[in-house]
C-alpha cells in the first residue's frame, strides 16, 4: 500500500483526503486479515469487530481491554462480536484508532 501511495504522489501529486482515508482503509483491511479479523464496523461512537476461529490475538489480552473498558461500556455480545467504544469522531483519527488497537494486539501476540 505504501508502494501504490508513492507511485500515485510521483505521478498525481498529492492525493486528496478521500483517497489517503481510502488507502488507510486499505491497510487497515490488510492487517486485520493478518490478524485473523473477520470484520470491522463503526457503529456510531464504537467499533464492532468479529473475529474467525483462528484470529492472532490473545483472549486474555482481549478480555482485559473490554474490563479496563466496561465503564465506557466495552463488551463482547454472546454472537462472539467485540464492540468498543470510539473516542474519535473524525474519519483520520477513527483510522488512527484503530491502527492504535491493532498494534495493541499484536504487542500481546
Amino acid at each position: 500500500m505504501a508502494d501504490i501511495r508513492t507511485e500515485m504522489e510521483d505521478r498525481y501529486g498529492a492525493p486528496p483526503d478521500a483517497t489517503v482515508y481510502l488507502l488507510e482503509a486499505a491497510m487497515v483491511r490488510l492487517e486485520c486479515e493478518r490478524m485473523g479479523i473477520a470484520q470491522v464496523d463503526r457503529r456510531r461512537g464504537e467499533l464492532q469487530i468479529r473475529f474467525m476461529e483462528n484470529a492472532a490475538v490473545d483472549p486474555a489480552h482481549l478480555m482485559r481491554l473490554v474490563a479496563r473498558n466496561a465503564r465506557r461500556v466495552a463488551q463482547f455480545t454472546p454472537q462472539g462480536l467485540l464492540k468498543y467504544p470510539l473516542a474519535a469522531t473524525r474519519s483520520d483519527e477513527v483510522l488512527l484508532e484503530i491502527h492504535e488497537l491493532l498494534a495493541t494486539w499484536r504487542l500481546h501476540r
